[in-house]
């Protein structure tokens, strides 16, 4: 959650010092390189040495890096989390995938907790959001 925060954090910096513009090559970088960290992950898993970490102050800067960032790039992030933490954590597939489901949903709630506390959520249009709701689980 504190990640999403963050993430929520550096983006209304940046949209507020920075130019439309810039805020989107911002965004269209990182989403490049972490595209590219993760064909090159898909590629080169055989070859690339994993790393099981045991230490709760690293696990806690990779955690809070994730959220930060699939909340700047306004994506869930769920490439970027599996392919990180399958190799930073050494967890399998199945586990990553929870994780990163836990992870997006932790930084999104977060996102949503401090849009809701701003009162911007209140000029989205709710009246779809069961519709969309359904969609979702279906």
């Amino acid at each position: 959650m504190i990640g999403g925060y963050l993430g929520e954090l550096v983006f209304g910096l940046a949209t507020q010092s920075l130019t439309d513009n810039m805020v989107q090559r911002i965004q269209a970088s990182l989403l490049f390189i972490t595209l590219a960290i993760i064909l090159l992950y898909a590629f080169y898993k055989g070859r690339i040495k994993h790393y099981a970490i045991d230490n709760w102050l690293v696990a806690t800067v990779v955690g809070l890096s994730l959220g930060t960032i699939s909340v700047f790039l306004g994506i869930g992030g769920g490439p970027l989390n599996v392919s990180l933490l399958l190799w930073l954590m050494s967890f399998t597939m199945k586990e990553a995938a929870v994780y990163s489901i836990a992870t997006i949903f932790f930084s999104q709630l977060s996102k949503l907790g401090s849009m809701y506390l701003s009162g911007a959520l209140l000029s989205f249009n709710l009246t779809i959001l069961p519709y969309i709701m359904v969609a979702a689980i279906m």
